[in-house]
């Protein structure tokens, strides 16, 4: 209330002041909170990854209170803490008002790859990793995974475990794993990178190395 009080203060007494202005005066208002406007304009547009995470919570109703332990200079990594344990999420742009986020938490009982939302500001809908509109040609990167699940004599068996970039323009790393993902917190390297989820034009694409 204290901040609201203040704002409308200043602003009685900002009208006051330009009472009396003449139209030359008025008219190099006007300009300026065009150009105020369009500078608020642009700052809003330039939203982080914890603005559309949180953003995204709204449209589904969740209430998710957590703290924010690690950002990226680009504002598309953040690293969150919750419930006691720990979660990575990343954010990219597929076109000027869809973002895709991707979550992937530290605790035993979650998957070993990221959970993916796609979200207009409006309506979030996940997707999965056999869906063609998140992966380009996701039956091989499905096919890639049931071979690993199932090759026993892999150094690391039997799963691929997916890392969130920390960089923009980062690749997801794929790498072999038997360890649940509560054990890859701090992201240990000591495993064979088997391959990487590179994003570009709104989808991955999967390489394997």
């Amino acid at each position: 209330m204290k901040i609201k009080f203040l704002a409308l203060a200043f602003s009685a007494l900002f009208f006051a002041a330009c009472g009396g202005a003449t139209e030359a005066d008025k008219s190099k208002e006007e300009n300026k909170k065009e150009e105020n406007q369009s500078d608020a304009k642009a700052t809003t547009e330039k939203k982080t990854v914890d603005d559309y995470f949180n953003a995204m919570l709204a449209a589904t109703g969740e209430k998710l209170s957590y703290k924010i332990l690690e950002k990226d200079f680009d504002n598309n990594f953040m690293s969150i803490s919750f419930d006691n344990v720990t979660a990575d999420v990343f954010l990219w742009q597929i076109d000027a008002e869809t973002v895709l986020i991707g979550q992937h938490t530290y605790h035993k009982n979650y998957g070993k790859l990221p959970r993916f939302f796609k979200f207009d500001g409006k309506t979030v809908v996940q997707l999965m990793e056999d869906d063609d509109a998140l992966i380009n040609d996701s039956k091989k990167f499905t096919n890639f995974l049931y071979s690993a699940y199932t090759n026993k004599s892999s150094k690391n068996c039997c799963s691929i475990y997916g890392f969130l970039p920390k960089t923009k323009g980062g690749a997801i790393e794929l790498v072999s794993t038997s360890e649940t993902p509560d054990k890859l917190k701090g992201r240990p390297t000591n495993f064979d990178k088997v391959g990487t989820l590179e994003f570009a034009n709104g989808k991955f694409t999967f390489k394997k190395l």
